[in-house]
């Protein structure tokens, strides 16, 4: 005999025990509880949560309408199983959620609770990511910064009569993630498999080679060249010379690595963080010929970096990207600022992080970081001590006192430090943004602001040398008083180290992602130095 029908009495009696007074639990605290034991032993097979309890999840769901069966009202479940298609859209997959696609006729209280469950798990993975980001590529945070995260409630709707509105409003809202998926779904559903370009070898600006109209197709269909009239591709051979501008004959054959062609070339590297030198070479080859499998799943895996990254979003932020070697500045969630920044190299990576901008330092001296000290400087200076002199560098102990290189066993140096005083030579500049962290990482100058023009950035020990990082100080300043902003206008022009408390400032999320998209939803993928994307290929693979 068929279970009854869930009824509203049925699933207050289950979950009503489970009920809080109205303190929601915010979404990835400590305090998250797993389901009670007697909801599982109920309905076992309850799709469960990473950020909150599902007994929660499930008591906020249908309190709203006094436990009331949600899916036994079928335009509801029709727009689920539209809701959940589309979420394809967004690199998940719908059949993550394979219970509530086989639902039919009427729902006995378990299936019900099922349903709901695996509802609320794709609202999850849509706001928060499919994946725990901590067990993947884990980021440092303070203790403090899950107070600040959005509750439960905010990203379930209150009413959930309307899926369609529930599902938009748990969707991250920041243009990166938006234009990178629509990217994500123009490649899925065009399908522009492109004719390899073959080996060979290098072909520099000037040159001809066969491989050169390959390399003019590849880019004008990803946007980087314009493509032909239509009149002319149309019309062979005579449409096309009738086309011609007057100054043809300046053009150069079709199988040359000419100007246009060459600055289209340029743009693709840059893009793809590769070197912007307008050659045809074997790194740019493989970018041009990444298969278009490879392309989608680097998408995929980028949303989910997204995701991660728009759910710790605050009003405030200066967002980095160590891949791309690009800092941007939000407000409201609108970007208001974009530089280049410079971010530490293959095994000295900048970590990932979150934290708060409270300090800024004028003039800095910079006391060189154990590992520099001990990989790149104490080598150094046992070769010659006029190292010291020609850096510019003193030697002191752990109270600040200066002391002798002479007197020290450089093959056996104890008790000591490195630190260069304020100048045009300190490699932190002329200021230093600071967020507390327990890893020595912080923002800023720097007196090498040629190295800015290079396409590949991944050059530091870990901190993040900024392009025109005065420009954040300058904003933080003019929030201050008028006798402030003086005092510190004195401090900058004294040429002494100063401290600048800053109250309430931006937060900063150093953050790794591989891929973007632009306006006209055009892929662009960077390189990936530090090797991150391979374990969240995996993931999505194997999920």
């Amino acid at each position: 005999m068929p279970a009854a029908a869930a009824s509203q009495s049925d699933i207050a009696r289950l979950l009503s025990p489970y009920a809080q007074p109205a303190s929601p639990v915010a979404a990835d605290s400590p305090e998250s509880s797993p389901a009670p034991a007697h909801l599982l032993a109920t309905c076992p097979h309850l799709a469960q949560l990473r950020t909150a309890g599902i007994a929660e999840a499930l008591v906020t769901l249908y309190q709203h309408g006094e436990y009331a069966p949600l899916w036994e009202d079928r335009y509801r479940r029709d727009a689920l199983l539209a809701e959940l298609a589309r979420l394809a859209d967004d690199g998940l997959y719908p059949a993550d959620y394979p219970f509530s696609q086989q639902i039919s006729g009427e729902l006995d209280l378990c299936a019900e609770l099922q349903v709901s469950s695996e509802y609320l798990q794709a609202l999850e993975h849509l706001a928060r990511g499919r994946f725990d980001q901590q067990r993947l590529e884990p980021m440092w945070a303070p203790e403090e910064a899950g107070n600040d995260r959005p509750a439960l409630s905010d990203w379930m709707r209150e009413d959930l009569t309307d899926v369609s509105a529930a599902f938009e409003a748990a969707r991250p809202d920041l243009g990166l993630y938006l234009d990178l998926r629509r990217a994500y779904v123009r490649l899925r559903d065009e399908r522009p498999e492109y004719e390899p370009i073959a080996d060979g070898e290098l072909v520099r600006p000037g040159e001809q080679d066969p491989r050169v109209m390959q390399l003019a197709t590849r880019l004008r269909a990803a946007g980087y060249l314009p493509a032909p009239s239509p009149t002319a591709a149309q019309g062979g051979a005579d449409e096309a010379l009738a086309q011609m501008p007057a100054d043809a004959a300046d053009q150069p054959p079709a199988d040359t690595l000419g100007p246009e062609l060459e600055a289209a070339l340029r743009h693709f590297q840059e893009d793809n963080g590769l070197k912007t030198d307008g050659v045809l070479g074997p790194n740019t080859l493989a970018a041009l010929n990444l298969p278009l499998q490879d392309r989608l799943d680097i998408a995929r895996i980028n949303l989910e970096r997204l995701r991660w990254i728009h759910a710790m979003l605050q009003d405030e932020v200066l967002l980095v990207n160590s891949a791309a070697n690009l800092l941007r500045q939000y407000q409201d969630g609108e970007r208001v600022w974009q530089t280049r920044v410079i971010t530490g190299r293959p095994g000295r990576e900048t970590p990932l992080l979150e934290s708060r901008l409270n300090r800024v330092t004028l003039n800095p001296d910079w006391t060189v970081p154990p590992t520099i000290r001990k990989e790149d400087m104490i080598p150094a200076i046992r070769e010659d001590l006029a190292y010291l002199e020609r850096k510019g560098l003193i030697v002191i102990d752990y109270q600040g006192n200066r002391l002798d290189p002479q007197t020290i066993d450089w093959h056996d140096p104890r008790g000591i430090m490195l630190r260069q005083p304020p100048g045009p030579r300190n490699p932190l500049g002329q200021l230093v943004l600071r967020f507390d962290n327990p890893l020595a990482i912080y923002l800023h100058d720097t007196p090498d602001r040629h190295l800015f023009s290079r396409s590949q950035r991944n050059i530091s020990s870990g901190c993040v040398r900024v392009e025109g990082v005065e420009q954040v100080a300058d904003t933080l300043f003019s929030r201050m008083d008028a006798s402030k902003r003086a005092r510190v206008e004195r401090q900058r022009a004294s040429r002494t180290t100063h401290q600048v408390a800053i109250e309430q400032g931006p937060q900063v999320i150093l953050g790794y992602w591989t891929a973007e998209a632009d306006n006209e939803a055009q892929l662009r993928l960077t390189q990936d130095p530090y090797g991150k994307d391979p374990a969240l290929l995996a993931a999505f693979a194997d999920r």
